[in-house]
């Protein structure tokens, strides 16, 4: 299995709570499942295939692991179809003053052709500075109406104005039992995947890469509260304004001597 593309959607709160939603445009031959590497203490919320439910498991390394259909053949090549993974990370560092923060996205056991991630990041805070693979695609900055890539390929794309996940009664696609592994159910007993719209509410960025195999896209944030800002600015100022006073008193003692 090989994906044309990754979209990732991130939305950053300040208590450090990190909501994902990741699509995979998979072309698929012979691979029966597919494993995702989540970042540690990750909460799943829901996993479709094809915009269709599906129903995850975990293997003993705490790999996510879910199930694929074929591709269908088109014009002589296999059709991609989408993987879409939602899920919550908590614990994370919260917003303060200043300081930074971390992007953490899932790792496929395929390899990516396309990257492209949008964040959105709290509004009461400047962002200074980013690093990693990632690289800032069209000045890393859009304004709030700004529609990510993910809308150009995922129809069911519905932005939210708030942070209360809205949710559709969906039946999840069953699994017989001899097509799932011996694996750990990812889902407590009576969780389904359900369909959830991500709220996209904060300063929005985006970035991407290309060709990443087997590896996590990194990107770090540098960040500092507007108020401090502010601060920061009016002691600047003071000391400009010291120092130009002190400088003045200077020249006339030394034209007095003189």
């Amino acid at each position: 299995a090989t994906a044309d593309a990754a979209d990732f959607l991130q939305v950053f709160l300040k208590d450090g709570k990190c909501i994902t939603k990741a699509v995979f445009h998979v072309r698929n031959n012979l691979k029966q499942f597919a494993k995702f590497t989540l970042p540690g203490k990750a909460q799943v919320w829901s996993t479709f295939v094809s915009n269709k439910p599906a129903k995850p498991a975990m293997d003993e390394q705490g790999n996510l692991m879910v199930p694929l259909e074929k591709s269908s053949n088109s014009e002589q090549q296999l059709a991609t179809f989408p993987v879409e993974i939602i899920y919550l990370l908590e614990g994370g560092p919260r917003f303060a003053l200043f300081g930074t923060n971390r992007s953490f996205l899932p790792v496929p056991d395929f390899p990516v052709s396309e990257v492209d991630l949008t964040v959105y990041l709290p509004t009461q805070f400047d962002y200074l500075n980013f690093s990693g693979t990632l690289e800032s695609h069209e000045g890393g900055f859009a304004s709030h109406d700004y529609t990510p890539s993910l809308a150009k390929r995922d129809k069911s794309w519905n932005a939210a104005s708030n942070f209360a996940p809205q949710v559709s009664n969906l039946s999840p696609s069953p699994i017989a039992p001899q097509e799932m592994p011996d694996f750990k159910e990812a889902f407590h007993q009576g969780s389904l995947p359900i369909k959830i719209e991500i709220p996209t509410s904060g300063k929005v960025f985006r970035f991407s890469q290309l060709l990443v195999k087997n590896e996590t896209p990194k990107l770090t944030v540098v960040y500092i509260r507007h108020e401090l800002v502010a601060v920061v600015q009016f002691i600047t100022l003071l000391l400009a304004f010291i120092f130009a006073l002190m400088l003045t008193s200077h020249l006339r003692i030394s034209g007095a001597n003189y």
